[in-house]
């Protein structure tokens, strides 16, 4: 099986941040639709869990990162093309 590999480098950090932002938001509404239509007690448990999980994290994304984004559009408002580098792996 052969891994196709994306060049993220075109992408800024505000895009990747909104495409993440977005799919968790589309996880959530998943999550809960299943959750609502399975009859196991225990995956609906987890189900609700899991949808709760994805609505904590777009709320982090947009007060830890919202600086962030911010500051790198200021730092340099001139060239508007240039994609911003992604923060290291932890």
């Amino acid at each position: 099986m052969r891994v196709r590999v994306m060049d993220l480098k075109k992408y800024t950090l505000e895009d990747l941040l909104l495409a993440a932002m977005k799919s968790e938001i589309e996880s959530h509404a998943v999550y809960t639709s299943i959750a609502t239509q399975v009859k196991n007690g225990l995956l609906k448990d987890k189900f609700k869990f899991l949808a709760q999980e994805e609505k904590k994290t777009p709320s982090v994304h947009r007060t830890g990162v919202q600086g962030k984004v911010s500051q790198e559009k200021n730092h340099d408002s001139r060239d508007n093309t240039r994609a911003t580098p992604l923060p290291p792996h932890a």
